[in-house]
């Protein structure tokens, strides 16, 4: 057997987790990346990119600006010109707002928000 070395240049695909800080603080570094991914090639406009968590997929159209302290978990889809001030779906079971169609059951882990 051959022994080959890899060299990384992330330093976050090697990194380890051996205490509750270290866990934290690789959240955090992952969801930064997430947040760029957002801004940059989705012209999402974020109020405080380290203050943004996703707990699953976040489906943007254009114009969409996400205020501080945002959680969204399971499948959430932004509509076009979403600007809400509110903190989205900082819950267990997001629920569609303002799309007209009847609130999911409470298994639903599903959520459209459009403008």
């Amino acid at each position: 057997m051959q022994v080959v070395a890899h060299k990384i240049a992330d330093p976050l695909q090697v990194a380890g987790v051996n205490s509750p800080v270290q866990l934290a603080q690789l959240e955090r570094a992952f969801q930064l990346r997430l947040a760029e991914q957002f801004h940059e090639p989705q012209g999402v406009r974020l109020t405080d990119p380290a203050r943004f968590d996703v707990r699953g997929e976040l489906l943007c159209a254009g114009e969409v600006e996400i205020d501080v302290n945002c959680v969204f978990e399971g499948r959430v889809e932004l509509g076009e010109g979403v600007k809400d001030r509110r903190q989205l779906h900082h819950c267990q079971r997001p629920h569609r707002c303002g799309c007209g169609d009847p609130p999911p059951s409470p298994i639903s882990t599903a959520a459209r928000i459009r403008s």
